[in-house]
């Protein structure tokens, strides 16, 4: 969702990452967007583990494009079409249902190095711990809109 838009779609997430990137490196340390992060009042142990979550390429480092999509709210009404578009790139067999393979296509295309997020993902989307479940795009959408 991130990369259809530019920076200027997300102009307070631009102005921080500028902020907390001091060398001009275009990266951020997950070491300083933990102190960012606990200097702004989350605790240490959360803010550590923001960080973690935020490097999704698992490099040590947080870009650009994984700060903002970690910032964006994908449960945005006016991201709908976006969040649509993802999903129909995702329904490989097109008969508006992902499964679990379909859900950990998209999170290794969207930058998730790790295939078992989608076992993870999946029960919680669909509403059950069934591996075998699936989900349609109102269940999708309804997942980003509840739990952001």
């Amino acid at each position: 969702v991130v990369r259809s838009r530019s920076a200027s779609d997300f102009p307070s997430a631009r102005r921080l990452f500028l902020a907390l990137d001091a060398s001009g490196s275009g990266v951020l340390g997950k070491e300083v967007l933990t102190m960012a992060l606990h200097s702004r009042g989350l605790g240490a142990g959360k803010a550590k583990l923001v960080a973690e979550a935020m490097d999704f390429g698992r490099d040590g480092t947080v870009s650009w494009s994984e700060f903002a999509a970690s910032c964006v709210d994908l449960g945005d009404p006016m991201l709908r079409r976006d969040m649509e578009i993802l999903f129909a790139q995702a329904d490989a067999d097109e008969d508006g249902r992902l499964r679990q393979g379909d859900l950990a296509r998209l999170l290794l295309t969207e930058g998730c190095v790790d295939g078992e997020a989608a076992a993870e993902l999946l029960p919680d989307i669909a509403g059950h711990g069934d591996p075998e479940a699936e989900f349609g795009l109102e269940a999708f959408l309804l997942h980003f809109a509840d739990t952001l």
